[in-house]
């Protein structure tokens, strides 16, 4: 167990950020004791932040409700971000094992997965995640922790995620702008499963959808881990925009006639059913057919459905998904949905709702917090990794800085 009780988490995303502080017990059992959510706009452009001060000011006000709710203050924060910057790849590293008895220990282990991420990356990318999928030993059967075991070779497959220096580089000068600091910087792709997946549906195989706002992110997950991840930059603002179009009405109302009356899939409904659009402006309030409604919601989630299936069948791994598929994020509140997802992918289906860990009242339903509960289930598992020995560094340099602004009076 980790030497903290108290986690912090914060989910940034393109239409709200969240903040979750939570505590464990005895039996690494995790309630959540605050939350903070406050709706943003327009903070991120191709997934990278492009309004840092607003991005900063928001997530104070978020850290600061959960803080109030809970009872406490925090310092350091888990944060999870996503968007279409997102890249992935296997990649299998090598490295002989100890001469002293051949057995395996940590350090073999370490050693490998540094050969397997020892990879040469753009200038302007960065790895923010490395994770094993199996361990192989003198090129026998794939294996999950291979110390102790004994033997000549080890290898290990692993699963790369990385992400534009760019996007995570303006996550951290928000944060440091709110008045915190990053203890783990962590793509959301990587921990929505954490809050959703059972472990058989993990390894009998489950592609899983989590809608945002700007994004929808792919993880697909098959004996055990995670094989491929992906990001598609598009999500439920892009079907609010098309409704507003389409009916000729502001964004707002189009959001709110989405959730009031939204419906994925048209075959569904009632061709006498009518929506009303309440009077705008100088224009009379008015109906609309509600199969025309769900007509353009249906157009636009089958159009990312069918890059999710194309991004599935080029992975490799559309055969290997006998759990189906699991849909979250706020998009997947949409009526109809899960039929809508049976007819392009035609596997079983579910909507994915956190439930791993005790809530208060107002999470249960809302798929839209799986992102901020698989980050505290992340915390749980990672305290503390790599990326606090980079703050470290990062608070010397940002110290060193201020001293210098100081004495300059720059």
């Amino acid at each position: 167990m980790g030497r903290e009780t108290t986690f912090a988490v914060v989910d940034i995303g393109s239409t709200k950020i969240a903040t979750l502080i939570a505590s464990r017990n005895g039996q690494d059992e995790l309630s959540v004791l605050g939350c903070g959510t406050v709706k943003v706009e327009d903070i991120f452009r191709k997934g990278i932040l492009s309004n840092i001060d607003r991005t900063a000011r928001t997530l104070a006000m978020s850290v600061s409700a959960a803080e109030e709710m809970a009872g406490i203050k925090v310092q350091n924060l888990t944060v999870g971000f996503s968007g279409e910057h997102l890249r992935s790849f296997n990649s299998l590293g090598v490295v002989p094992v100890s001469k002293t008895e051949n057995q395996i220990t940590e350090n073999e282990v370490e050693a490998v997965i540094e050969a397997a991420q020892a990879v040469r990356l753009p200038f302007e990318r960065e790895i923010l995640h490395v994770l094993p999928q199996e361990f192989f030993i003198d090129q026998g059967d794939g294996i999950k922790d291979p110390i102790g075991n004994t033997g000549v070779r080890l290898e290990v497959q692993v699963h790369v995620v990385t992400a534009s220096t760019a996007a995570t580089q303006a996550i951290y000068k928000a944060v440091r702008m709110a008045g915190y600091e990053i203890t783990n910087l962590v793509l959301n792709p990587i921990v929505v499963g954490s809050a959703l997946l059972s472990a058989e549906e993990e390894e009998v195989g489950t592609l899983l959808i989590d809608i945002g706002g700007s994004a929808t992110d792919i993880a697909i997950y098959y004996k055990g881990a995670i094989r491929h991840t992906a990001s598609i930059g598009m999500g439920g603002k892009y079907v609010t925009n098309d409704i507003a179009v389409g009916l000729q009405i502001p964004y707002n109302l189009a959001e709110k006639i989405k959730i009031a009356s939204g419906h994925a899939f048209s075959a569904r409904i009632d061709p006498v059913e009518m929506v009303e659009i309440p009077e705008i402006g100088g224009r009379q309030q008015s109906k609309v057919s509600r199969v025309l409604l769900a007509s353009i919601i249906e157009a636009r989630m089958e159009e990312i459905f069918e890059l999710a299936d194309d991004t599935v069948k080029r992975s490799g791994y559309s055969n290997k998904l006998a759990c189906g598929v699991v849909v979250t994020g706020g998009g997947a509140r949409l009526r109809g949905l899960d039929k809508l997802a049976n007819k392009v992918f035609g596997l079983p289906i579910k909507i994915g709702y956190p439930e791993k860990i005790h809530l208060p009242e107002e999470f249960y339903g809302k798929p839209e917090y799986s992102a901020a509960i698989g980050l505290l289930a992340y915390s749980l598992r990672h305290p503390v990794d790599q990326e606090e020995k980079r703050n470290i560094l990062v608070r010397m340099i940002h110290k060193v800085e201020d001293a210098i602004s100081a004495i300059f009076n720059i």
